[in-house]
This record gives structure tokens, sequence and C-alpha cells, in this order.
């Protein structure tokens, strides 16, 4: 410890680096350890070894707080591997080590839409949505099932703006249940909704070309 404090006091990153390893390998149930190698191989830029040295105290059995499986879950996330980040978080909200709430909520959808997994976002984000009902939240939700082809849901989910939205959140939303409704083949329904969007000004240039299609295939 002498000498890994002495390499620290001189900046000799490499060679506290090369103390804690021994260290964890002699006693790898001691959490500091990999705590401080991760640490360490931040300071010296290098992330993955960073990650993996977490990863293995994680493996170990050996996080007690809900701030240290966050740090490995947006950790994970940073260095571009979402889809165990949200594994990882869904599993430890289950087990209760992390809290299930509307902020966790939304950290565990935005990991699934970055690995792609556009269904378990659009139900992560809703299930969020409902703790905290935001319009901000239902536009970035309401536009996730239109990218999944789930435009039955989009044009319910859109049907009525959260409280606090503005005129033309309310439009933009009506926008959405129009492209839904043009998807689900319901023409008249499209039409409608995109004249209720054209009322607000920020969506009257967007929705003008599809007003004057919809109109002229009636």
């Amino acid at each position: 410890m002498l000498l890994m404090a002495s390499h620290y006091e001189l900046g000799q990153m490499k060679s506290v680096a090369s103390v804690l390893k021994i260290l964890t390998t002699k006693y790898p149930q001691k959490k500091r350890y990999w705590m401080q190698l991760s640490g360490t191989y931040m300071e010296l830029n290098q992330d993955k070894n960073a990650l993996s040295a977490l990863e293995m105290a994680y493996k170990l059995g050996l996080f007690e707080e809900e701030k240290e499986y966050l740090r490995l879950v947006n950790f994970l996330a940073y260095q571009e591997i979402p889809y165990r980040a949200a594994k990882i978080l869904k599993d430890e909200m289950a087990n209760g080590n992390i809290e299930t709430n509307q902020e966790n909520l939304e950290r565990l959808a935005s990991f699934w839409q970055q690995s792609k997994e556009l269904d378990n976002a659009i139900d992560t984000y809703q299930t969020a949505y409902q703790l905290a009902p935001k319009t901000k939240s239902q536009l970035k939700i309401a536009r996730l099932m239109i990218q999944a082809k789930q435009y039955k849901a989009a044009s319910k989910f859109a049907a009525t703006p959260a409280s606090d939205a503005s005129r033309s959140q309310a439009a933009e939303l009506q926008y959405i249940r129009g492209m839904a409704f043009f998807e689900l083949n319901q023409p008249t329904q499209a039409l409608k909704s995109m004249k209720k969007a054209a009322q607000s000004d920020s969506m009257r240039q967007v929705v003008s070309p599809w007003i004057n299609y919809l109109e002229s295939q009636g």
C-alpha cells in the first residue's frame, strides 16, 4: 500500500495500476481495489480497462450502493454497449438494487433505444410517462411508435395531449396521428388530423403537402 501511495504521489499512474492489478488478484473480494483500479485506468484514458475492472467488481457481487450499479450501466452505454447496460439496469431494478423511478425508467428506455430495441424502448418510456406525463415524452414515444410501425398504437397514444402541451406540441401530435392514419389506410382520419395540425403556424408548412395530397386523392 505504501508503494502504491508513493507511486500515486509521484503521478506514476501506470505503476499504480500495476500494483492494483496485483492487489485485485490477491484480494479479489476487496471492492475498493477494483474501484481504485477502474479509476486509475480512467486517469490513464484506458476506458476499456476501466470498464473491465468495474464489471469484474459487479460480477463478483461486490456492489452495495445504487450509485455503483448506475456508474456501471452509464459507463457501458458511454462505451457504446447499450444492450448490456439495459439488461443489467433492468435486472438490478427487478432485484431492488436500483430504484424503479421515472428517471431510471427513462434511462433504461434510452438504453433500449440506443440498442435499436424499439419495442422495449416504447414500453419502458410509456411506463415512465405514466409516472410523470409530459408532452416532451409523449412526442418522443409517439415518434418511436411511428418508427416501429406501431401505427394503431401511435394514433391512440397521440390522441390526447398531456396537460402541459403547448399549441405547437398539440399540433405535432395531430401530425403524428395523421401519419399513423395514413399508414393504416384511413385517409379521411388522416386528413382530419392534418387539418387540425395546420391550425398551428409551426406545423402548417409541414402538413400542407399532406393535406394537398390527401385532398387530391379524395
